[in-house]
């Protein structure tokens, strides 16, 4: 198996990127101070020096041989650079693409590091270690500048960022999960709810073009890393923002300690995958002017081109505590979301087996024909699923739902304009339990299943259809089934309620026409105790 280092040709740059002239690249045998010969070509025919010389822009190119390699390199005054030593070096790869490698090949050790990474099957032509240059930005302009490929960020280590990070296409930031890209409060400065996507209040930005020719982003990727903030309230910062782009990837990151702001906030995106990632611990209790939303994985609030999300996975991630608390609560409510496909034309996404724990509101849907598979909701303030704003032919199967606060599911209509109608939507074998838990709701009508118009009736919840769920009440639970919408045809079938305190009803339709039919019953009910 080869263990590729930056290429064929090797750049050695001082703390500042500035090409170093003359720079003495030194290669032993592995664990030893024995010269052993580096080549001119891939044909290994032709030795070069020991050691080999850097030009005038810092480069030297040559092919290692068989076995493992030791190497040191010096500058023009004998002066070790030890970002550079490595002592466990083998062969590069010949001119090639990770592509053209057998699959057994696309598995790479770190150099210094026992750690093992699979390799994304992205176009890569080069691996280049971040800690050979003087910022991140700089090992991935090397990347992009070979036709794409990973930068790898050393395990364990901090890189405290000192600006926003851009990805180009076919690029990206690699690791084990334990390499962490800190942003401190005083580079991450932006204080207004308005700004987004700018230097100061994004930390990493993925995007292809928000503008005219609106060339689109081709899989940059983003593997094993921790983002973390600095902890400082008052600001509006997102981890990670990405628009334009087809095939993007987060995956198995950890995002951590942001304020007012999203995990991944994403947009007209082309497939791709945001998956296995914790997002945890954003928390805001500052005084806002209008309302701020925290949010763990936002798509489509901020469309390009008026283009929506297709095709996109949000798969197996871990979202959690995400919370607001003093003036902010008391004065918007609770203002987060785990997920949510936040325009009409997000469309067939696949929202799936994602753990969410202690947020507002688990996820909202707003698009259409996505399909939400086996997640698990709990500690929701509010709703744990939500559908509104002209959500249609969307579909859940299985999943569970406990510790919801005003409910477990909702179906809401819309006062905005043009939106249409919250239509057509299906769930099936959904468990919700435990309604209410936060007594917070107590004056409210806590309920398992609702439809509401939601302040106006421009658009309202008709045709949608909910089957074979369960509804454990608790103690504190008013509703299994309530409607309290002025739309129509929206149909239980098969609902099994367990009630818990004597008064509460399990079905309830006040306004619209819809029916509900109790697991076991024989008839329709708008009214059932």
């Amino acid at each position: 198996m080869a263990t590729p280092f930056p290429g064929t040709v090797w750049k050695i740059t001082d703390a500042a990127g500035a090409p170093i002239n003359g720079a003495k690249i030194y290669t032993y045998t592995a664990g030893t101070l024995t010269a052993k010969a580096a080549y001119t070509t891939s044909a290994l025919s032709v030795a070069t020096s020991n050691p080999i010389i850097t030009a005038a822009d810092g480069t030297a190119r040559f092919y290692l041989g068989s076995g493992s390699y030791r190497v040191r390199v010096f500058d023009a005054t004998d002066v070790e650079l030890t970002q550079y030593a490595d002592d466990n070096m083998s062969r590069a790869i010949d001119e090639g693409s990770l592509l053209n490698i057998d699959a057994a090949d696309v598995t790479l050790t770190p150099p210094g590091t026992g750690a093992v990474a699979t390799l994304l099957d992205a176009a890569l032509t080069v691996v280049v270690y971040a800690d050979q240059y003087g910022t991140l930005q700089q090992a991935l302009a090397v990347a992009q500048g070979n036709g794409g490929g990973a930068v790898w960020l050393t395990p364990g280590t901090r890189y405290t960022l000192t600006a926003q990070i851009t990805i180009p296409a076919r690029c990206g930031l690699m690791s084990d999960g334990t390499a962490e890209i800190y942003c401190p409060a005083s580079v991450f400065t932006n204080t207004s709810l308005g700004t987004r996507y700018t230097s100061t209040s994004a930390a990493i930005d993925m995007s292809g073009q928000t503008g005219s020719p609106y060339t689109t982003s081709i899989a940059p990727f983003l593997v094993g890393v921790r983002i973390t903030s600095e902890v400082g309230d008052g600001r509006v910062v997102d981890a990670i923002v990405a628009r334009n782009v087809q095939e993007l990837r987060v995956e198995r990151c950890e995002i951590s300690r942001f304020p007012i702001g999203c995990g991944v906030r994403a947009a007209s995106l082309v497939g791709g995958s945001i998956c296995d990632n914790w997002i945890h611990d954003f928390t805001s209790s500052a005084v806002w002017g209008t309302q701020p939303q925290i949010t763990g994985v936002e798509l489509d609030n901020d469309r390009v081109n008026s283009v929506g999300s297709a095709g996109v996975r949000v798969c197996r991630n871990v979202i959690k505590d995400l919370t607001v608390s003093g003036s902010l609560l008391s004065t918007w409510g609770y203002q987060t979301d785990g997920i949510n496909l936040a325009h009409q034309t997000t469309n067939n996404c696949v929202i799936s087996d994602n753990w969410l724990d202690n947020m507002g509101e688990g996820i909202d849907v707003f698009g259409k024909c996505n399909t939400l598979n086996g997640n698990t909701i709990r500690n929701a303030y509010v709703y744990g699923l939500k559908f509104i704003h002209g959500a249609s032919f969307n579909s859940v199967n299985g999943g569970t739902i406990e510790n919801a606060g005003l409910g477990g599911i909702v179906f809401a209509g819309s006062d905005v304009a043009s939106v249409g109608d919250t239509t057509r939507n299906t769930v099936c074998g959904l468990t919700i339990r435990e309604l209410n838990y936060n007594s917070a709701w107590t004056a409210n009508s806590s309920s398992g299943i609702s439809f509401v118009d939601n302040v106006g009736t421009t658009g309202k919840p008709i045709s949608n259809v909910v089957t074979g769920c369960t509804v454990s009440e608790g103690a504190l639970g008013k509703y299994g089934w309530l409607d309290q919408s002025t739309g129509s045809r929206n149909f239980g079938e098969g609902i099994e309620v367990v009630v818990g305190a004597a008064n509460v009803k399990r079905v309830e339709v006040t306004g619209a026409a819809g029916t509900c039919r109790i697991a076991g019953s024989g008839t329709y009910s708008t009214s059932l105790v």
